[in-house]
């Protein structure tokens, strides 16, 4: 009777590790089947990837410019390290960010991924008062009174200001105040500015317009440039004289050219410059 109990006992000991060994085989297997499923997934992920990155439609499409006055558009975008072999999901907008920030003639920068693989970027640049020369390099001036050396490939950003010339670091930097109320068309205008000391003003500036009018002022007097073929318009030019802004009667007048022999003391005509001021 007790054998035939062991027995029993032995046979239901049996049967419950043959259940568990039943049961490991079963986990195992449908481990096994949910690995192999995600390195399936994985690896067809990957080999999507792989096609993808390979082929030209992972690159960026094209970059976009917004903002510029001064800068080319290539110009931007070669300081912004973006170019259409890169990586477009791989871009990092911030990055490029940094780098235009640290051109000397960018203000600020925005770069943002737009659809389509377009890189839009918008910049705001720092505004450029004129041009001169130092000890054989052109330099430009900006209108936090910095300056920047312009090399061959950005040269052309000579043609957007006038030179500036005859002028110490300090008496430019005394220029700036006039320059305030100038945006890039008005400064555009403008060919040359020199220093021109009359007896009772030794500050007194020779302004030179890409039209071929002269004006003389004092540096207050670059304000009124703002408002240019108004008042040429107004004082009916001639190609004889020269303008003359008089900052203490807010008016402009056309008379003798200083080198004329024959300089006449009173205006040839008289118009008021700016009736806000």
């Amino acid at each position: 009777m007790l054998d035939k109990e062991k027995k029993e006992e032995l046979l239901q000991n049996n049967y419950y590790i043959n259940k568990r060994k039943d049961a490991r085989t079963r986990n195992r297997f449908v481990t096994t089947k949910h690995r192999l499923f995600l390195l399936g997934v994985f690896s067809a992920l990957c080999i999507i990837l792989f096609l993808y990155f390979r082929s030209e439609q992972s690159h960026v499409f094209a970059v976009t410019v917004d903002g510029n006055i001064y800068l080319k558009e290539k110009d931007i975008i070669d300081a912004s390290g973006i170019s259409t072999n890169d990586r477009y999901l791989l871009l990092n907008p911030a990055k490029a960010e940094k780098l235009l920030q640290e051109h000397p003639l960018i203000q600020s920068a925005e770069v943002r991924k737009k659809n389509d693989r377009i890189i839009a970027v918008t910049v705001k640049e720092k505004k450029a008062l004129g041009y001169y020369s130092d000890e054989g390099k052109t330099m430009l001036w900006l209108d936090d009174d910095s300056s920047i050396e312009l090399d061959l490939d950005s040269i052309y950003l000579i043609y957007q200001v006038p030179l500036i010339e005859g002028f110490t670091a300090e008496q430019r930097s005394e220029l700036l105040h006039g320059f305030r109320d100038l945006d890039a068309d008005a400064i555009n205008e403008i060919s040359e500015i020199h220093r021109y000391p009359f007896t009772y003003d030794e500050n007194n500036l020779e302004i030179i317009m890409r039209d071929g009018n002269y004006i003389f002022a004092g540096s207050y007097g670059l304000k009124y440039l703002s408002r240019y073929y108004t008042i040429v318009s107004g004082l009916g030019t001639d190609s004889e004289l020269c303008l003359y802004f008089d900052e203490v009667t807010e008016s402009g007048y056309t008379s003798a050219c200083p080198w004329e022999e024959s300089t006449s003391a009173e205006p040839v005509s008289e118009e008021p410059v700016d009736e806000d001021f």
